[in-house]
């Protein structure tokens, strides 16, 4: 599959290359966010942000009223004047900018024919006026209608390399001492295959109960999050997930 650094190539080659709609598939919406907010100032581009319940925000803080709607959202990033030269020019959201939609899969399902016409209009727009829709969802649903005019790009879980960073930045401000000796790569091996936040919350458990980053905590964890049994399974340390809970809020 793809590392970080290739999604990171492919969605920056992608908006050089004028693609105007990008459909990110991912569980870790925060990671993805943040590694397009860094592709967006490499390249000098506006970023605009849309959830159903926030609307449309700029990275500036500009925040566009009543447009908590897709159809809303959509409506406002066709907006756009015409210079003397007869270019459009997108306003509120100017040329060379990217859109990063956050809820938009969850009304792709069974889409109302005016947000498919929308989209389509915006993708136009779009390319148009160097400005890129991303859609951001933990699963790919694209009407047929759009699938030729939007390009996926699918984000791997984190690599060993990346859960190493993280457990590294994670040791320093809990103030444990990973030593050398085999303990870090359990944790990275516990962890592989977790996204992110998972692993973060697996380590901070770990604290809570053992005074260290203990893969076998994370590790328990993880075999939870895979076996479909419910909260009350008993995972290889013999103690209940739920017990577990109960440990972990005494400790807050």
């Amino acid at each position: 599959g793809m590392t970080s650094k290739n999604t990171t190539d492919r969605i920056t080659h992608c908006i050089q290359a004028r693609f105007s709609c990008l459909y990110a598939v991912t569980h870790e919406e925060d990671r993805v966010t943040q590694e397009i907010l860094d592709i967006a100032e490499k390249l000098n581009y506006g970023v605009w942000a849309w959830n159903n319940s926030a609307g449309l925000k700029s990275k500036g803080g500009t925040s566009i009223d009543k447009t908590n709607d897709p159809l809303a959202v959509m409506s406002a990033f066709v907006n756009h004047t015409k210079n003397s030269d007869d270019e459009p020019r997108g306003d509120p959201i100017r040329n060379k900018s990217i859109l990063m939609l956050h809820d938009m899969h969850a009304f792709l399902r069974h889409p109302v024919p005016l947000l498919i016409r929308k989209l389509k209009e915006a993708i136009n727009i779009g390319r148009a006026t160097d400005r890129v829709i991303i859609i951001i969802g933990c699963e790919k649903v694209i009407p047929p209608e759009l699938e030729k005019d939007i390009t996926v790009v699918e984000f791997n879980l984190p690599s060993r390399a990346e859960l190493r960073a993280s457990a590294v930045s994670m040791a320093k401000s809990a103030k444990i001492e990973l030593d050398d000796n085999g303990e870090m790569e359990a944790l990275v091996d516990a962890g592989s295959g977790m996204t992110i936040s998972e692993f973060n919350d697996g380590c901070a458990l770990a604290k809570v109960e053992t005074g260290k980053f203990d893969a076998k905590i994370v590790q328990a964890i993880k075999s939870d999050k895979v076996k479909a049994g419910g909260l009350l399974e008993v995972v290889d340390t013999g103690v209940t997930l739920l017990q577990r809970l109960w440990t972990c809020l005494q400790g807050q």
